[in-house]
């Protein structure tokens, strides 16, 4: 949400809808796209919103990606590269973020969404398959310096997962360390760091892991339920950052 009020959402079949009081109306807000797709408007999966501002922000789904610049009207952005769907976005400005794709690869943008670059991860991570992305501006300089993505081993590229994994790059995306979880591990969906050390990445079976060395080690948390956690976000209380996770309802 850009404000306590002004609040998106997205989904499947083109769902994004738009509140600007609360929540207490929404209102859909069709993409928009420049090159062919199913009919004028985009009516396929939509994965993630972010919004950096009130009037921008930028939209992932399968096989597009899009951009606002008023905070109504969705645009289709220039998206090089691979077209796997774009799952998860993470901005550390208005004008510089990440993007995980469902597969080996990566995207980032330096232009606030318009344009997005594709990037193959190492040939050594060419049986990983990602869901989760997340970035840090440590320096405050408003370039990429620590990028994590998370997701699992996969078996021949595909969706069946061998082991949980993250991987951590702390120069934006120039090298890159691995960590994977014990064989038989679940896929991880979402990574959310409050700082360059510690955070917290979610997935399926109710997995929940924990770092506080900026990802070279990762700890179980065990929580009561054996169902995927969709997302989490991290805030501070008492100089303590806590993770806020929200289950599916029939958990």
């Amino acid at each position: 949400c850009a404000t306590a009020d002004d609040c998106h959402a997205a989904g499947r079949f083109g769902l994004n809808l738009h509140t600007t009081d609360g929540g207490e109306t929404w209102k859909q807000e069709w993409a928009n796209c420049r090159r062919p797709c199913p009919g004028s408007q985009y009516g396929r999966f939509l994965y993630d919103i972010v919004m950096t501002s009130p009037t921008t922000g930028v939209l992932g789904g399968t096989g597009w990606l899009f951009r606002t610049t008023d905070g109504t009207n969705w645009m289709e952005a220039s998206n090089e590269g691979s077209d796997q769907p774009g799952i998860d976005i993470d901005m550390i400005s208005p004008t510089t973020g990440v993007l995980a794709q469902h597969s080996y690869s990566w995207k980032t943008t330096t232009d606030g969404g318009d344009t997005w670059t594709w990037h193959l991860l190492p040939e050594r991570y060419f049986n990983w398959f990602l869901a989760g992305a997340d970035a840090y501006d440590a320096n405050q300089d408003g370039d990429l310096d620590h990028v994590w993505l998370a997701g699992c081993v996969s078996v021949n590229t595909g969706q069946t997962c061998r082991a949980s994994a993250i991987l951590h790059s702390p120069d934006g995306g120039a090298t890159w360390t691995d960590y994977t979880l014990e064989p038989g591990s679940p896929m991880l969906d979402n990574i959310e760091m409050a700082d360059e050390t510690t955070g917290w990445a979610s997935g399926e079976e109710g997995l929940l892991v924990f770092t506080e060395d900026g990802g070279d080690t990762w700890t179980r948390i065990d929580v009561p339920v054996d169902a995927k956690l969709e997302d989490r976000k991290s805030t501070r209380l008492n100089s303590s950052h806590i993770p806020l996770s929200r289950m599916p309802s029939s958990a």
